[in-house]
């Protein structure tokens, strides 16, 4: 599978339209929203596609098999590596795996610039033993001699398949220490709880926000990764939202009063009202569209918000009604 075509971007592609590719298409393809035989299968391919374009130990790996390593999935994790049989590596990219993070606002928040602190936990190296896994003297690792990985073979029938692992022993570093580290169980990382304060603008929810040099440092000589935010919405209340995120709402009207005709009152999704002039004659299920009156995009372009009529039967008519609409029906032929 290439990811790129999943998303119908080229492979040069910012990580800015990577997100807008994706956060599209989801919506296009939702089963809740797509109601298609190939939905479900489209959107799990969206989200792996997705997946490997934003991991950067994913997207090393199918880098690595696209140009036909046959080592790369076989690599140290975080870090894309050409094979050399003499046992030396090349390091041809090197960076820190962002954090993720997912916060939900408020459909009202959403139509506000404000401040929010969000929490979340990344990995740091210890500085007990200043990332190394081990304290103490160093000395090569005796199971793959200072290469870091090991060469294992698979006997398949009459042949042999051999591929390349981090090594066991050493956690693919080459070489170890005297004594292990109980701050970080020798894995050179210890997890922290970061509060950052952030900026939440109008259109957030079509547009992730980056915090450089906030995510993981599995890598202690490299700034750490960045920290994505992705924003989703609850407390919609009545409203619905269609792939293109104009702002959707089913008004119930009397069947009389839509054939009379009437101002009527609907709830805007920013709060507030705004008054429907609805002519004699208005049919059950038809809309008014309001443009620019669904959610923000940005700063200043917004989608839609679209007024779809649906007939209330009226009920607990009193007897007066009921002879009013009788009178009526005996005229009909």
């Amino acid at each position: 599978m290439n990811p790129y075509e999943v998303l119908g971007l080229s492979e040069n592609a910012t990580a800015d339209e990577i997100k807008s590719a994706y956060r599209k298409l989801a919506r296009e393809y939702h089963p809740d929203v797509n109601k298609s035989p190939d939905a479900e299968d489209k959107f799990k391919q969206l989200g792996e596609a997705y997946s490997i374009l934003t991991d950067p130990q994913k997207k090393a790996r199918y880098e690595a098999d696209l140009n036909g390593n046959p080592f790369g999935s076989g690599m140290p994790f975080g870090f894309d590596f050409d094979f050399n049989p003499f046992g030396h590596q090349r390091q041809s990219r090197m960076e820190n795996s962002p954090v993720s993070v997912r916060i939900n606002i408020s459909l009202a928040e959403s139509f506000k610039n404000f401040k929010k602190n969000i929490t979340f936990s990344r990995n740091v190296f210890c500085a007990k033993c200043n990332g190394n896994g081990g304290l103490g003297e160093k000395a090569t690792c005796r199971e793959c001699n200072g290469a870091g990985n090991v060469v294992k073979q698979i006997r398949q029938g009459m042949f042999t398949q051999q591929f390349v692992t981090p090594c066991g022993s050493c956690q693919g570093r080459g070489s170890k220490f005297t004594s292990n580290c109980s701050d970080c169980n020798s894995s050179g990382l210890k997890s922290v709880v970061e509060t950052v304060e952030v900026d939440v603008k109008k259109g957030s929810i079509f547009n992730s926000q980056f915090i450089k040099a906030k995510g993981n440092q599995e890598n202690k000589s490299i700034d750490p990764g960045p920290v994505i935010i992705e924003f989703e919405l609850s407390d919609v209340g009545s409203f619905e939202f269609d792939r293109n995120g104009n702002v959707k709402l089913d008004f119930e009207v009397d069947p009389i009063v839509a054939i009379l005709g009437k101002d009527v009152e609907v709830d805007l999704p920013e709060g507030g009202k705004t008054t429907i002039k609805m002519k004699e004659y208005t049919t059950n299920g038809q809309k008014f569209n309001l443009p620019k009156k669904g959610l923000f995009k940005d700063e200043n372009a917004r989608t839609d918000f679209v007024i779809n009529v649906v007939y209330k039967t009226p009920k607990n008519l009193s007897q007066e009604q009921k002879d009013i609409l009788q009178n009526y029906v005996s005229t009909l032929k």
